[in-house]
């Protein structure tokens, strides 16, 4: 939703989104001055176990930046 909101925003069609590098190595070129798209994904982490905490696996989101859309290519 976050990169679909996006895209709406800056009038960019939604599609495939990739990093630069991705794109690098599929034979497309990101235009010059393409604003990167911010995705917000999922890590899970495992707690270490001490004696006063319950240990366990649990997930928390980061934002990380460098996406760009099909649309935002040329090739």
């Amino acid at each position: 939703m976050l990169a679909w909101s996006q895209c709406m925003a800056r009038e960019i069609q939604p599609g495939p989104i990739a990093t630069f590098p991705k794109w690098k190595e599929l034979g497309r070129c990101v235009r010059k001055g393409e604003k990167a798209i911010t995705l917000c994904q999922p890590v899970t982490v495992k707690r270490p176990a001490d004696a006063d905490d319950e240990s366990g696996v649990f997930m928390r989101f980061i934002y990380k930046p460098g996406w760009f859309a099909l649309s935002q290519t040329d090739g």
